[in-house]
């Protein structure tokens, strides 16, 4: 079937049914917040986009906040899906503080969806205990040379609760977790994703460090382009 037979058929089925009476009422409709008000991309012009393709589906209610700052349970208790388009540009004044943050925490722990729009994954730079887990392992003795190098480490042995806090990526392969300072002695790898974490500066350092130069490579080119 064509866009066009769909559309004639749209539009000869609208009398029909208005010639029938009402349409029985379809299932309550999902409850949404998206939470905005900073970012270092044009959050005032993605926002109203991503509430109006949630919206066409026609299977949300979506409401907007533009400050999440002193936020709790109470706040995300009405809502299925929580979509963040924020991003505190390393501004320590911006930051949504810990009650927020331990509200949005429980949150996905208790099976409720979250969404990181685009620029989103590079916010909250050291909040969570997952990145806690990462450096650890980054740090530890731990080694899983089966996934291609003595200086690899999997991810998949971060404990199961934290793995929910995990900040996916919309890069292709990889994620940066950006920390000044940070010196791993692993590079912590995802074997099911093929994500890493690792700050750019040294995950794209000429001299041979805990990455083998072709990983450096890749992380130069897909993930600290923005990062520098």
């Amino acid at each position: 079937m064509n866009a066009t037979q769909i559309l004639l058929m749209t539009a000869l089925g609208a009398p029909l049914l208005s010639a029938q009476g009402n349409a029985p009422a379809g299932p309550p409709k999902l409850q949404a917040l998206i939470i905005t008000g900073q970012n270092g991309h044009d959050w005032r012009g993605t926002t109203p986009i991503l509430k109006q393709v949630l919206e066409d589906t026609g299977r949300f209610e979506v409401r907007v906040t533009e400050e999440f700052r002193g936020a709790g349970p109470e706040t995300l208790a009405p809502y299925d899906l929580v979509v963040v388009n924020y991003f505190e540009r390393n501004q320590p004044g911006l930051l949504w503080g810990d009650r927020a943050n331990g509200a949005l925490a429980e949150y996905v722990r208790a099976g409720k969806g979250l969404v990181l729009y685009h620029f989103s994954i590079a916010a909250f730079n050291g909040w969570t205990d997952y990145v806690a887990a990462v450096r650890v392992l980054a740090n530890g003795p731990a080694s899983d040379s089966q996934l291609g190098d003595s200086r690899f480490v999997s991810s998949a042995r971060i404990p199961a609760p934290l793995q929910e806090l995990a900040w996916s990526s919309t890069t292709p392969f990889l994620s940066v977790l950006v920390s000044p300072g940070f010196r791993p002695v692993h590079l912590v790898v995802d074997p099911a994703a093929g994500y890493f974490w690792l700050p750019c500066a040294l995950a794209s350092a000429n001299s041979a460090g805990a990455v083998p130069a072709p990983t450096r490579s890749m992380i130069q080119s897909y993930a600290c382009q923005h990062r520098r």
